[in-house]
């Protein structure tokens, strides 16, 4: 699941024109790259997630800012990305994701950004 986060990473960056790729073209490109790249183990863990993510009610569990903060996990940035885009200290981001963690009973950053990327996928399928 680590790829999907370069991948986003990747996918964010500024082309050499100054273009951006729209998060819906992202998401269609990650899809590509993963049905060609670790297509076994990703499916069970995906289904296994998005079964979780689907189960779960994150706006009824989370503040505002924990789920400002689940997003932008999802999207792939970093704690300090994070951090300077929400005005917040690294330590309050981590302090989120730690209580996010807790509030949706995940073991681990691992968990954390794979759930939260799942949420950011099914949020712009939704739209």
């Amino acid at each position: 699941m680590n790829n999907l986060i370069y991948f986003l990473n990747i996918i964010d960056s500024k082309f050499s024109d100054g273009s951006k790729l729209k998060y819906e073209e992202a998401i269609k490109v990650i899809n590509a790259i993963l049905s060609v790249t670790e297509e076994k183990t990703l499916k069970k863990e995906t289904a296994d997630l998005d079964n979780h993510a689907e189960n779960t009610r994150y706006k009824e569990v989370l503040s505002k800012r924990e789920m400002q903060v689940f997003g932008l996990v999802g999207r792939g940035f970093t704690t300090s990305v994070i951090a300077h885009q929400l005005n917040i200290s690294n330590a309050t981001v981590s302090t989120h994701r730690k209580n996010i963690i807790k509030k949706l009973s995940l073991k681990g950053q691992g968990k954390l950004q794979t759930v939260a990327f799942l949420y950011v996928k099914n949020e712009i399928r939704k739209a």
